[in-house]
């Protein structure tokens, strides 16, 4: 049975290759505007809080049965990086979910006022 349910790239559907390449390039957006988070000039409280919202806030989350193709979403969720792989036990199949990263989108969208906001704040 482990065999039967070890991660396979061959022979799958056109689906399950470009869910698996929107994980990762959403996990690597996660981290990307992270470090660039991290790299902009705010106050100490506004980056923890930035943080927490850029690795957990990512709505909703969607799950591909790497091995059945079955597809399904869960609205409320909150996952770390915005993406992951899990297998819950030897004899079970792999899942991959993945989310849309609203928290680091909001950051992008925000980053600039958010600088010239922090240098406004030291002035005074």
């Amino acid at each position: 049975m482990e065999e039967v349910t070890k991660f396979k790239l061959e022979g799958k559907p056109l689906f399950n290759y470009i869910f698996l390449a929107l994980s990762i390039l959403v996990a690597i957006f996660v981290l990307t505007t992270f470090i660039l988070m991290l790299m902009t000039k705010m106050s100490i409280k506004k980056k923890i809080l930035w943080s927490l919202l850029i690795l957990l806030l990512s709505l909703p989350k969607f799950y591909l049965n790497w091995e059945t193709g079955a597809f399904d979403f869960q609205i409320l969720n909150f996952t770390l990086f915005g993406s992951g792989f899990s297998k819950a036990n030897l004899y079970s199949f792999w899942m991959i979910s993945t989310s849309i990263p609203i928290g680091a989108i909001l950051f992008l969208i925000k980053r600039k006022n958010l600088s010239i906001q922090d240098e406004y704040e030291e002035a005074e």
